[in-house]
């Protein structure tokens, strides 16, 4: 996917992010990556187009599939299930405040697209920011997905800090949401995605202005190198 904010991504990351695309219109994303290219669509309306193209073309093909015939008394039968379907009490308690950890980081979570600022704010309800080094923290949004063997995380950097380098034992997407970082592969700004496979080894680093924001997806666990691998090894962690 290319970018007007500078992108140098590769062929392949190109055609790894287009194959997302089509993906996410037919539903067959996990939960994480759903997110990630959701986020995308809100930052880059040529990506909201792209997908809305996989969409129109997934219901063609569907209007050429010649129609199954129901079974006798089956739209009776569904019919009879949504009218026996009650709508929800209202909730009679007020809606809770925003704990402080929420408040503490308003600034950073009014920058984010509506579905991901409401996933990071149930996050901070949770638990908090997790400090990772100078500049950098990380919020863990894995309970969108607990099944998953990897990890959904929000990473805030600040300005010329960078995320310890480390390595892959799968795959790892890293979606831009403000800011930009650098590593050794490539520059990404906002709505750019940056893809990693077990082959790929960096160190993102932040540009200097604006703080980074970004959403970072595997799908299984990371592989620490330096002194935090050696920790690693030693105390059995997986996630940065």
């Amino acid at each position: 996917m290319s970018s007007q904010s500078g992108s140098e991504q590769t062929g392949i990351e190109q055609e790894i992010v287009s194959d997302l695309f089509a993906d996410f219109a037919r539903g067959a994303l996990d939960r994480g990556t759903e997110l990630l290219i959701e986020t995308c669509a809100a930052l880059k309306p040529d990506v909201a187009e792209a997908i809305q193209d996989y969409e129109t073309v997934g219901g063609t093909l569907l209007e050429t599939i010649e129609p199954a015939p129901l079974k006798p008394g089956a739209l009776e039968a569904v019919l009879s299930m949504i009218g026996a379907e009650e709508a929800p009490a209202p909730d009679p308690r007020p809606q809770a405040a925003a704990s402080e950890e929420v408040m503490k980081w308003r600034a950073d979570l009014e920058r984010l697209p509506t579905s991901l600022r409401h996933h990071a704010e149930a996050g901070l309800e949770q638990s908090s920011w997790k400090f990772m080094g100078r500049g950098i923290r990380s919020l863990d949004l894995s309970f969108l997905d607990p099944d998953s063997s990897g990890s959904i995380e929000l990473y805030r950097i600040e300005p010329g800090c960078a995320v310890p380098r480390h390595g892959h034992e799968g795959n790892e997407l890293t979606l831009v949401v403000t800011g930009a970082f650098r590593d050794e592969h490539g520059r990404y700004g906002p709505g750019d995605i940056a893809a990693g496979g077990e082959d790929i080894t960096h160190q993102p680093v932040a540009e200097p202005g604006e703080i980074c924001l970004a959403l970072a997806v595997t799908n299984a666990p990371l592989k620490m190198t330096g002194a935090l691998g050696l920790m690693q090894r030693i105390f059995g962690g997986s996630k940065s």
